[in-house]
């Protein structure tokens, strides 16, 4: 361990602004293409302000939303019991590892959620519900239609617009 502390850099009070609102609008940008390398774990795993999320399609039904540790499928949301013959072999395999570690468990209309579970992404939550390849940046929408996507997208805005 370093017992003492670095320095800040010597900049003049033009650049170090620069710089700070580089930063600033790189810690909203990388959440947004997948990038949560610095962000900090949240206790309750709900980030303040994010969404509730919904995704239906046939034979399945969930309800999510973003963490700073991925996309979190809540408790009783329902996967559809079959795959299209298309499905990529790495979502076969997560939904098949899913129902053997006892987060999906076979119902009698589909596959139930057991508990809430954090996907790596938003459209591996999606194609895991939906059985196929899904874009989860479209699949998942607010109660009023807005997708994933526009929320996302309407954040980014909101952020970049308040800095100016």
């Amino acid at each position: 361990m370093n017992k003492t502390p670095p320095g800040r850099p010597n900049l003049n009070a033009s650049d170090r602004d620069v710089a700070e609102r580089f930063l600033v609008e790189m810690l909203v940008v990388l959440p947004v293409i997948g990038i949560s390398a610095f962000e900090l774990p949240e206790p309750d795993s709900a980030t303040p302000g994010t969404p509730s999320l919904e995704l239906k399609g046939p034979g399945a039904s969930g309800r999510g939303r973003e963490t700073g540790q991925g996309f979190n499928v809540l408790a009783g949301s329902k996967a559809r019991r079959t795959e299209v013959d298309s499905i990529h072999e790495w979502t076969h395999k997560l939904r098949a590892d899913l129902v053997e570690k006892g987060v999906l468990e076979q119902s009698s209309d589909g596959l139930l959620f057991r508990q809430d579970y954090v996907f790596k992404s938003p459209s591996a939550a999606a194609a895991v519900l939906l059985g196929r390849t899904a874009n989860g940046r479209t699949a998942w929408k607010t109660p009023d239609g807005k997708t994933l996507k526009q929320v996302q997208e309407d954040a980014l805005d909101a952020t970049l617009h308040a800095d100016s």
